[in-house]
């Protein structure tokens, strides 16, 4: 129906329910497409009931980004499997982001703790095919700040050495912002200050502003221009449903001042 890729038939496959996808790279002429799907298990979550709830990563290969071939894990075809009960990623390992250096491949991901707290985990590989978990690398910020009940989505990029993970945090209130941490690894990270609301880097428009992305930014995707600066595509949501899932959402640009990716302005502005 004009999609290019969709849920597997065999329902017991990790994907079968649905599928997302997190990030796209071109690389020894291939476009590698990582994903997160979801099966068809109904697992309770509180007092709610949720289908495709336990999300994994997967992986899918293009020579022209149209048509795609899966690539078979080991977890009914997904390549991470999620934690066993009382560790951090039991529930999800989604939105899988893949960095690939000159002797590994590194994976990023989040998960949601029952505390109701984003974590981003990490597993390495050396061949893509293989991967190992190293555990939770980021968890939620100090009380009051932007990302008090953790982090979501993220892009990490590797810049002159040094590795740059621009992440989507999330407060109190629900209310999205973005953040900067820096490793010299890609494994330790130290989160940044920032100087907008709650320390984040680039922050959602002022509450009851009316603005299009005043309740959350988030599901960032940072590009390096020629020029030394960084241009970020994101997710934007207004203020106009009683949660995120009844909000609008659209997509907005915002731009860097010049070679310094800690500031951050909105497109036109």
């Amino acid at each position: 129906m004009g999609a290019i890729f969709e849920p597997h038939p065999d329902e017991n496959r990790f994907d079968s329910a649905h599928v997302g996808v997190s990030d796209v790279y071109l690389s020894d002429g291939l476009y590698w497409m990582w994903y997160l799907g979801g099966d068809r298990q109904v697992l309770e979550i509180g007092k709610f009931q949720a289908k495709g709830i336990q999300m994994l990563p997967g992986c899918a290969v293009s020579r022209d980004g149209i048509n795609w071939v899966r690539l078979e894990g080991p977890h009914r075809g997904a390549f991470l499997r999620p934690g066993q009960p009382g560790e951090f990623d039991a529930l999800f390992c989604a939105w899988p982001q893949v960095l690939r250096d000159s002797s590994s491949w590194k994976m990023y991901y989040h998960t949601l703790n029952p505390e109701r707290l984003f974590l981003v985990g990490l597993a390495v590989s050396q061949d893509g095919f293989q991967w190992e978990k190293v555990g939770q690398i980021l968890g939620p910020g100090e009380p009051g700040s932007f990302d008090e009940r953790g982090i979501a989505t993220r892009h990490v990029l590797k810049i002159d050495g040094q590795y740059l993970m621009f992440y989507e945090g999330v407060n109190q209130s629900g209310y999205h912002s973005i953040g900067l941490a820096i490793s010299t690894d890609g494994i330790n990270w130290e989160k940044q200050p920032g100087s907008e609301t709650g320390g984040s880097i680039f922050s959602h428009a002022p509450k009851g502003s009316g603005r299009w992305d005043a309740r959350a930014i988030g599901t960032p995707c940072v590009v390096p221009m020629a020029d030394g600066s960084f241009r970020m595509y994101y997710i934007g949501a207004n203020e106009g449903g009683h949660d995120e899932l009844s909000s609008q959402h659209q997509i907005g640009l915002a731009v860097s001042d010049g070679s310094n990716f800690s500031k951050w302005y909105r497109w036109g502005e």
